[in-house]
This record gives C-alpha cells, structure tokens and sequence, in this order.
C-alpha cells in the first residue's frame, strides 16, 4: 500500500464552474492522445528539465491555469502560455501577442479585431495580477468572461498548431535556426496578406 500527502487539485472551467462534460469516442480517442502526448509524456519521461520547449512550457502554463483557484490568476496563466507560443522577446508585449494572435486564429478582419481587443482586455488583467496590483477589476464577470475566451481560444490554438506537422515542428522547435524561422512566420503573418510556408 503506497499513501502520500498532497494537496488535491481539482479541475475547473475557465469561469471556476466544475460541469460534466460529454464527448464522442472519436473526441475522447483525440482528448486522450493529446494529453498522453503533452501532459503525460512530458512529465514521467525523463526529460531534463532544462529543455522544455515553447509548446510544452504552453501546456503547462495552460494546466497551471485550469486548477488555479482564482480567476485573475487563471488568465494569468492562459496569457503566459500564449506569450511562450508567440513571443520571442519582451519588447511591445502586449500589442505584439494581440496581434499576432488575432492573425493566427482570426478568419476575417471582424474576428482579427475582436480577438485582438479581447486579448488587450486580458493582458490588461494578467499584468496587474502579476505586477502584484490588487485592483485587477471589479467587475467579475468580465474577469469570468476573460477567462473562458482565453481558455476556448488556447484550444483553438493548440488544435490548429497540433494538426499539423510543419507548425507542430515550427512551435515545438528550440534551436536558434528555428527560433528565427518561428520568427519569420509570425512577422509573415501579420505583414502578408496569406499566411507564409512554413
């Protein structure tokens, strides 16, 4: 028999509600390969802990954030994870990440904006809460609201990044050659009118 202490985590939505979800077989199969391959891999196979990439420190900014107890703190942590996916350097933080985000997932022109704006509205809330701000909001609905966006438009992003090989490779990639090449597509994407070949 094997006991150990800890302290349980418990898994909520993005707005702190803790519901049922159902799923087709072929949704749970596709669930389950992807948290073997992102979330249990990672973490029991041995890995050095200095050679995490881009999209695994996402992933586990993204499960950070799904047992966080607090919303600010959950947005926090969605935000991070979008920064370790879309950010190569400090400088324009906020701008840069909106933008290149709203052109990632974004179909048209209305949903580059309104994905952009929404993205401001969150790291506005991620950067008081980390910058140690008690005054993030008052008003917890949009905090709540913030939250499930951001938590919806990770799975987006994720879904996107890992049905295909070449942006699989590209955001998973931590070799400098690679680091620029991320670089250059992320400078295509918003510059061109299409997004660049990987």
């Amino acid at each position: 028999m094997t006991t150990r202490t800890f302290l349980g985590f418990v898994f909520t939505e993005a707005d702190m509600a803790s519901t049922d979800r159902r799923l087709s077989a072929d949704e749970f199969r596709e669930t389950r390969a992807l948290f073997q391959k992102n979330v249990v891999e990672p973490a029991t196979g041995g890995r050095k802990s200095t050679k995490v990439s881009r999209l695994e420190r996402a992933h586990y900014f993204v499960q950070a954030a799904r047992v966080a107890s607090h919303v600010p703190v959950k947005i926090a942590n969605y935000c991070t994870a979008l920064e370790a996916l879309f950010t190569n350097e400090t400088s324009e933080l906020t701008h840069k990440l909106s933008e290149r985000v709203a052109w990632f997932i974004g179909i048209d022109t209305d949903e580059r904006v309104d994905v952009f704006q929404r993205m401001k509205k969150a790291y506005g809330i991620r950067s008081k809460v980390v910058h140690g701000s008690t005054d993030w909001g008052k008003d917890t609905h949009v905090a709540s609201e913030t939250s499930q966006f951001l938590d919806s438009l990770l799975r987006t992003v994720f879904r996107r990044i890992h049905a295909d090989p070449t942006l699989e490779d590209l955001f998973a990639g931590d070799t400098e050659p690679l680091k620029r090449k991320h670089e250059e597509y992320l400078l295509g994407l918003v510059l061109g009118n299409t997004p660049p070949s990987v």
